[in-house]
């Protein structure tokens, strides 16, 4: 990734001046309104350190380039800062302005974009412990205006998303 600037916000916007998250070593509590950011360059992955509780809702705005092989791996958000296995189940449909394809999977962490070009994506994040779920929009501007649409459900009831975890991209 090239000159990636990352954001996310808790429940909405407001006058308050966005955090600069890109150093930070531990999470960090954002007001309601309060956005934080965090850049990065050639990094595969990339720790929000936020904290996050039970029945929040969060957006993440993702903004970038890849200079990663499509094919090579899909980019994700690890809650907890740790894959959940086979956890998280996954509904997706694709189009690249020619074919639209539609499927369902299991992965360990909710999904950014396919493969290795995500260019941007928006990611709507529910954290209720009983409910836990994610659905993210992703484009790509490549010669056929890459799309996808993704809806990931973390199938377990149990386990309290405490950290909105780590972005990782493959390489």
């Amino acid at each position: 990734m090239g000159g990636v600037v990352m954001s996310f916000s808790i429940n909405g916007t407001t006058g308050i001046e966005p955090i600069n998250n890109t150093a930070a070593v531990s999470d960090i509590i954002l007001a309601i309104g309060q956005t934080a950011y965090v850049d990065f360059t050639d990094a595969t992955n990339i720790p929000l350190h936020i904290a996050c509780g039970d029945g929040q809702q969060y957006e993440i705005s993702f903004d970038g380039t890849s200079s990663a092989a499509a094919g090579s791996g899909a980019a994700g958000l690890q809650p907890n800062n740790t894959s959940q296995g086979t956890a998280i189940a996954l509904s997706q449909i694709v189009g690249d302005g020619t074919n639209v394809a539609a499927s369902n999977g299991t992965e360990g962490f909710f999904r950014l974009g396919a493969a290795a070009v995500v260019e941007s994506a928006l990611m709507r994040i529910y954290t209720n412990t009983l409910s836990k779920k994610v659905l993210t929009e992703s484009y790509v501007s490549t010669a056929a205006a890459y799309v996808g649409i993704y809806r990931s459900k973390w199938n377990d009831t149990t386990t309290v998303w405490s950290s909105l975890g780590t972005i990782v991209l493959p390489q």
